[in-house]
C-alpha cells in the first residue's frame, strides 16, 4: 500500500539537525537518505517548531511504524524536495503463516523469515577478520560484513563460537543492511505457524514470535532488525 503527498518533501537537513540536537544521532555519523528519513520514526521525534494538539509530540510516525512492525510488515519512506513523499507499507499476505528457515544454534532451534535471508555461506577462515570496535566479520564479494554470534547473543547452551566450520545465514533487515547470522545448522525451509509468546516474553529484543516445531519443541522466530539492533548494542558496550 503507497500513501503519497504532492508537498514540500522531507527536509532531509532539518531532520539531521534536529537528531543530532536530540541526541539521537552522532555528529560525525554519515546515514544514507532512507537512514535520514527513518529518523522520523523514533520515538519523541519532531521538526515542528511549535507543539500543538494534533502535532508536534513527536508520537505519530513513532506509533504508525511500532502497529506495522508488530504484524510483521515494513514501512519505507521516500522523499523528493519540493515534489512530495511516498510511504510504502508491505504487510504479510496471512498474519498466521510465514515461510521460514530453521536453524539449529547449540541446544535451541530457531526460525529466520526467508523474506530476510540474502543466501548462506561456509566461509573459509581467511574470509573471516576482527575489526577494531566492530567485532568479527566476514568478507563477502568486496563487501565486510559483521557476523552475530546467536549464540553468544541468546547465551545459548552448547554453542561453540570458536567453530572452524561456522555456517553463516547472510539476512538482510528492513534498511537493507546485511549481516551474518552464526548458526551450526541448517534444517530446511517449513512453512511456520506463528504463536504469540504472552505479555511476559513479547518484548524480547530480536524475537517476534514462537512456533511449535514437529518434534513439539518451540522454536522462537526471529526479528532480524531486532536481532541486528540488539547485536550492536552488545557491542558499543
Amino acid at each position: 500500500m503507497e500513501i503519497a503527498d504532492d508537498g514540500r518533501g522531507l527536509n532531509r537537513d532539518l531532520i539531521l539537525a534536529k537528531a543530532r540536537e536530540k541526541g539521537i544521532l552522532a555528529g560525525d555519523v554519515s546515514l544514507t537518505e532512507r537512514e535520514i528519513f527513518n529518523l522520523i520514526f523514533e520515538p519523541g521525534f519532531s521538526t515542528a517548531k511549535e507543539v500543538t494538539d494534533v502535532s508536534g509530540r513527536g508520537v505519530g510516525m513513532d506509533v504508525v511504524k511500532k502497529n506495522i512492525e508488530s504484524l510483521r510488515g515494513q514501512v519505507e519512506i521516500d522523499s523528493e524536495a519540493g515534489k512530495g513523499s511516498v510511504f510504502r507499507m508491505s504487510l504479510p499476505l496471512t498474519l498466521a503463516i510465514i515461510d521460514g528457515m530453521v536453524v539449529r544454534v547449540g541446544s535451541e532451534t530457531y526460525i529466520i523469515p526467508t523474506a530476510s535471508i540474502v543466501r548462506s555461506v561456509k566461509p573459509e577462515k581467511r574470509d573471516l577478520s576482527t575489526v577494531l570496535n566492530r567485532g568479527e566479520m566476514l568478507s563477502l564479494q568486496g563487501s565486510l560484513l559483521p557476523l552475530i554470534q546467536l549464540g553468544k547473543l541468546f547465551r545459548i547452551d552448547g554453542f561453540d563460537g570458536e567453530r572452524n566450520d561456522k555456517l553463516v545465514v547472510v539476512v538482510e533487515d528492513d534498511a537493507k543492511k546485511q549481516a551474518g547470522l552464526v548458526i551450526d545448522d541448517l534444517v530446511g525451509r517449513q512453512q511456520i505457524v506463528i504463536k504469540s509468546l504472552g505479555e511476559g516474553m513479547k518484548n524480547i529484543p530480536g524475537i517476534s514470535g514462537g512456533a511449535i516445531m514437529p518434534d513439539g519443541r518451540v522454536g522462537l522466530i526471529l526479528d532480524v532488525g531486532g536481532v541486528v539492533k540488539a547485536a550492536n548494542a552488545a557491542t558499543s558496550l
